[in-house]
């Protein structure tokens, strides 16, 4: 992560070697003027899926996923994170979310028959807090994916899998895979899990600095007058909360 709180976030550059330009597979930039705000990963998500929600571009060819990353005890492993102490070593997060497009139907159909490999549809990971470039990278498979380069296991890998990166050897992970509309209209936060424990201060103390705009609430949430579920209804990775639960396995294979 940054040491900054807030920044704009850089696109991948069209002419990354990790992207094939012109390539109607090609997922969707970051938007330019996109907000980053160190700590808050399901902030920075929000602001990402409720750009790609309102583009028909992206929502003709793509399904927007919301995943959340945690466990029962709230400790869970990632690797190739901008805050490791040091290089290949894991950060111990109580939960960590990132954005996931995966190619509608008709989307996989319609680049089905093209030669080159790197060309066809597949599923792309938005993970504001990896090492692992550009942003967006590949959930699974060559050449670059979030899977495999997360490894301490594969010291020299040179894939930008995510999956394999991030999860080499995390059994106790598990996954909440929240459709984007979902996410976007019933999450609501009003950041009190950033506070540090009140000890007679006159003012709250933010463990890090909260994102400038206001805190985010969906419209079925303001509906129901619900300005915080965070914790029970998204981080959980019990049966209740939003979307479905899957374990590191299934994960793998649903995108």
């Amino acid at each position: 992560m940054s040491d900054r709180g807030q920044q704009l976030l850089p696109s991948a550059s069209a002419d990354s070697e990790h992207q094939v330009a012109n390539v109607a597979a090609d997922p969707p930039g970051l938007p330019a003027d996109l907000v980053y705000t160190r700590c808050y990963c399901e902030e920075n998500v929000y602001l990402l899926c409720e750009d790609f929600m309102n583009r028909k571009d992206v929502c003709e060819r793509w399904n927007i996923w919301v995943v959340f990353i945690s466990n029962e005890t709230k400790t869970v492993a990632l690797w190739d994170q901008k805050v490791a102490r040091e290089p290949g070593a894991p950060v111990l997060w109580d939960y960590h979310v990132i954005l996931v497009l995966e190619p509608t139907e008709a989307f996989k159909a319609a680049n089905s028959d093209c030669k080159n490999e790197s060309q066809t549809a597949r599923s792309w990971v938005y993970d504001f807090d990896t090492l692992i470039t550009p942003v967006p990278c590949t959930w699974l498979g060559e050449p670059f994916d979030w899977w495999h380069c997360t490894s301490p296991n594969d010291k020299d890998c040179d894939s930008i899998d995510y999956i394999a990166r991030t999860f080499p050897r995390q059994e106790n992970s598990m996954f909440r895979l929240i459709p984007g509309s979902i996410f976007i209209n019933y999450f609501a936060s009003d950041r009190s899990h950033m506070l540090i424990p009140d000890q007679g201060r006159e003012a709250a103390i933010y463990i890090s600095p909260p994102p400038e705009h206001a805190p985010l609430c969906g419209a079925e949430a303001r509906k129901a007058g619900v300005k915080n579920n965070l914790m029970e209804r998204f981080v959980t990775m019990d049966a209740s909360g939003e979307g479905e639960v899957v374990g590191l396995e299934e994960a793998v294979g649903r995108f």
